[in-house]
């Protein structure tokens, strides 16, 4: 069960790992270079392969996760902009991992995408180019 009020690590998790792939490269090195907190055995704490990571996430425009922050929770998540350019926040779907089928994970990350554009457009927020 998830502690309400809890702050959670950036790095681990489709909606942090949304937010964190399309930070001011900058921000992204100071996360990186910080300490980064083993939530399960899956969270990736590696920064040369999250760096990788994140980099395919901004060429994919959203994130998947699969018990990197809650064991037996599966997520994906796309990045949300405010109308400067920068990351305002994400929208994400997490469900049990018992119900996820992988192969309608490219179905899920569309209509996730499609709903942060959705949010996105209503801020009159512009997604930067890399």
């Amino acid at each position: 069960m998830l502690q309400l009020n809890r702050w959670l690590p950036v790095h681990s998790g489709a909606s942090g790992l949304a937010i964190l792939a399309f930070l001011p490269a900058a921000d992204r090195r100071d996360v990186l270079q910080g300490s980064l907190a083993v939530l399960t055995q899956h969270t990736m704490v590696d920064a040369g392969q999250l760096t990788d990571r994140l980099a395919q996430i901004r060429r994919r425009g959203y994130a998947s996760s699969r018990s990197e922050r809650i064991v037996g929770a599966v997520a994906v998540a796309a990045p949300v902009f405010a109308p400067e350019g920068r990351v305002y926040g994400d929208v994400g779907l997490t469900i049990p991992e018992s119900r996820f089928d992988e192969e309608a994970e490219a179905v899920l990350a569309e209509q996730v995408m499609r709903s942060a554009q959705i949010l996105t457009d209503s801020l009159v927020g512009v997604k930067p180019t890399y």
